[in-house]
């Protein structure tokens, strides 16, 4: 049953779909914090904000507490700055 194509796609499906959303994460993160360094404090809040509406997202169980982590990461970095 774990060997079955179908379920091999799904995790791949799953794979793919964490790899995208970490990137993305990373990629507010670094947005952030070059708002941040431009001045742009409206911008850099809103990001933060944006950021933060992701825990919101629990339809993958399985990645939430990657989720929360990346997060915690993005806001900490706007708290440093």
């Amino acid at each position: 049953e774990l060997d079955s194509p179908e379920i091999q796609q799904q995790h791949e499906d799953c794979l793919i779909s964490q790899a995208e959303y970490v990137t993305r994460l990373r990629r507010l993160r670094d947005d952030l914090a070059a708002a941040w360094q431009n001045a742009e404090r409206v911008t850099a809040l809103k990001l933060s904000i944006k950021v933060a509406h992701l825990l919101q997202d629990t339809s993958v169980p399985q990645f939430y507490p990657i989720l929360f982590v990346l997060v915690a990461d993005a806001l900490d970095t706007m708290g440093a700055l």
